[in-house]
């Protein structure tokens, strides 16, 4: 009852998790590129955009196996989770790490905190938008002011190394100015 087609032909290479802010413009650049994926969102405004956009999207919760091996999870390239619930997307995490733990999982994570929490819980990646964003703007200030793009690449990359330590704030809390 989960509305996510069997899998009985050919499964998606990825299953997004969430058809929001985050989800959808993934969704678009995987159609763009025409690699099969299919979504899943709690929000059925969420997903009849998705349907009318011309996508794969179904309402379910992502953290429920039974819609997962429906999905094709046991043959998916790949799981994002999108959302924004930190609970939720750990859930769906530690459910697809021990039923698939050879199956990659990149997640949003709101920030470091939720970041480092969804690593823990066996996410491959987390990336915590606000950061990612800071990061974004960081590098086309260095490209802006002349920085050969190879330099830029290698700024960005030594602030994300070490689950972004470069950036992290200062857990005193004793940083000088705003916080932003």
């Amino acid at each position: 009852a989960t509305g996510v087609p069997a899998a009985g032909g050919a499964a998606p290479r990825v299953i997004i998790g969430g058809y929001g802010r985050v989800g959808h413009p993934v969704a678009a650049v995987l159609a763009c590129r025409g690699i099969p994926f299919l979504a899943v969102d709690l929000d059925p405004v969420r997903v009849a955009r998705g349907k009318a956009d011309g996508f794969p999207v179904f309402y379910g919760d992502i953290g429920d196996l039974d819609l997962l091996s429906a999905a094709g999870a046991g043959r998916a390239d790949l799981v994002v989770l999108t959302i924004d619930q930190v609970q939720a997307a750990l859930r769906a995490v530690k459910l697809l790490r021990s039923s698939w733990p050879e199956l990659p999982v990149i997640a949003r994570a709101r920030d470091l905190e939720a970041s480092g929490r969804l690593l823990e819980a066996g996410a491959t990646q987390a990336y915590p938008e606000a950061v990612e964003s800071s990061l974004r703007l960081a590098g086309n200030t260095l490209q802006m002011i002349g920085f050969p793009g190879g330099d830029v690449d290698l700024a960005l990359r030594d602030a994300r190394t070490c689950n972004y330590a470069l950036v992290r704030p200062d857990p005193e809390g004793s940083e000088a100015g705003s916080p932003d």
